[in-house]
């Protein structure tokens, strides 16, 4: 008796619910792999910054006209600001992570509720599946078992 290969009802919901939660996944990693680079922008705008203040206050020791200390107050004034629009990014970023490791929350969770309920199905159908093997040997048995009595009556 050649034992019947399990086949799970719900196999396509299951494939699905895997390639959503590797979607998901996936769009997290971009997101944390574009916060990664925007991280990288604002670290060389503070360097940036640093070594504009340090030019700033070697010029100021020797000989700085007014039009000079306007075009650096301008220009480290445009470095705060960049600073700032990049800091708002990054936390928009922050924000957005968040939410997508929510959304990956629960596709994970989705998919292991079709998981589980496959490894129960599979469960249920290796226990069915001995039953009607132990069935079968005991059908065997009786058979063989009357076959005896008959040889012995005769």
């Amino acid at each position: 008796m050649k034992p019947r290969p399990f086949k799970f009802k719900l196999q396509s919901v299951f494939d699905l619910k895997i390639q959503i939660e590797d979607e998901e996944k996936e769009k997290l990693a971009k997101l944390n792999a574009e916060k990664a680079r925007e991280e990288m922008v604002l670290e060389g705008l503070r360097n940036a910054k640093i070594e504009e203040t340090q030019i700033f206050r070697e010029k100021q020791k020797g000989s700085l006209d007014i039009v000079e200390l306007k075009q650096f107050e301008a220009h480290l004034k445009k470095l705060d600001h960049m600073i700032v629009n990049q800091k708002l990014r990054i936390r928009e970023l922050e924000i957005k992570i968040e939410e997508q490791r929510q959304i990956t929350i629960k596709a994970s969770q989705e998919r292991q509720v079709f998981e589980k309920l496959r490894d129960k199905h599979k469960e249920i159908f290796i226990q069915e599946m001995e039953a009607e093997e132990t069935k079968f040997i005991d059908e065997l048995a009786i058979t063989r078992f009357r076959r005896g009595d008959k040889r012995k009556g005769a």
